[in-house]
């Protein structure tokens, strides 16, 4: 009896669509701007809520979501310093920041000090003129010719410059003190070559994160199509091709008709969002409900008659590029996506 109810309900829905000269049509479409962050509030205030017209169909504004966009990048930077008198680490490290800013190209950001490259530089050599000191003692004559006129120092060959005599030791004949014994101080010099001190080039190397000062925000912007009513032709159709048309359409009543409910959590309740219809193996898109869609909390209610056929069923729904998979045990369940 109830279903002879649904079939007449149909039939009469069906000869009221064919008889009437319009056709009401809806639908939805989201929109993603990036735009810059200095940009924001003029396209909030004149360009957000505005309706939208594509290829000669206008949508109207429902929802917007809004995310910063993250610019991030790894950047490098070398301070150079020159003739630099140490090349160990703590001279270096005295010498030169552990970090510096980076403000370049529209990011900023702290490099951090990484590493040293250090070049020498030899400064050549310069010559002295190095004296040495030989004492001569208690020898019997104050002779030049019997003190060495060169000598071997330190690996170095040094040459006699002159000798200062002193006497060490007296005799008396008549009444006159003779020198018996002398001792002697004899000056050697040479020329030394000496190496100037090296200095040093160095580059200090700085790495480290940086950002874009003037971020970029994402709109994801939802527009519902308008109801628009489009006139068909007033024109008799044969009464064969009608009733032909209606029967298709009472059969796919019964094909495509839903069997089940999916409900939204909107401040604590759950509202109906739309009656579907689950096949195995099918995804359940619920962009298409996006202007109705208040939370990510949902509750999905299975038909007595078809819970059945779909029970162990595994479905899976699909929304923003996200999918949560569930497996069909009871009638009524709640999942969040």
């Amino acid at each position: 009896m109830k279903k002879n109810k649904k079939i007449k309900l149909l039939l009469i829905a069906v000869l009221v669509l064919c008889s009437s000269g319009y056709v009401l049509a809806n639908d939805n479409k989201t929109k993603t701007y990036v735009i810059s962050e200095s940009e924001v509030q003029e396209f909030e205030k004149n360009k957000l809520k505005n309706n939208l017209t594509e290829n000669g169909i206008e949508y109207q504004f429902s929802t917007y979501e809004k995310e910063e966009v993250k610019d991030s990048k790894t950047e490098t930077k070398v301070i150079e310093k020159q003739s630099l008198r140490s090349n160990t680490e703590e001279y270096l490290k005295n010498n030169f920041p552990q970090e510096v800013n980076f403000d370049e190209n529209g990011y900023e950001g702290k490099l951090i000090l990484q590493n040293f490259d250090v070049q020498v530089v030899d400064q050549g050599t310069y010559e002295i003129l190095d004296t040495k000191t030989i004492t001569i003692s208690n020898v019997d004559e104050n002779d030049l010719d019997k003190v060495e006129k060169e000598r071997i120092i330190n690996g170095t060959r040094y040459y006699l410059i002159r000798t200062d005599w002193s006497v060490s030791n007296n005799i008396t004949i008549d009444n006159t003190e003779v020198p018996t014994k002398y001792n002697g101080v004899s000056t050697y010099q040479a020329v030394l070559t000496r190496e100037y001190p090296d200095l040093y080039n160095v580059k200090a190397n700085y790495t480290g994160s940086v950002e874009k000062v003037n971020k970029d925000v994402k709109y994801k912007v939802s527009y519902n199509k308008k109801e628009i009513a489009e006139e068909k032709e007033n024109n008799y159709i044969p009464v064969i091709i009608g009733g032909m048309s209606i029967i298709v359409l009472i059969a796919m009543y019964f094909i495509f008709r839903g069997n089940a409910t999916i409900y939204n959590n909107v401040e604590g309740q759950f509202v109906k969002l739309a009656k579907i219809r689950i096949r195995k193996n099918k995804k359940i898109y619920l962009n298409k409900y996006a202007y109705k869609i208040k939370s990510n909390n949902y509750k999905l209610k299975i038909n007595e008659k078809s819970f059945n056929k779909l029970k162990d069923t595994t479905i899976k729904f699909v929304k923003d590029n996200k999918e949560v998979e569930a497996t069909i045990k009871v009638e009524e369940f709640k999942f969040n996506i």
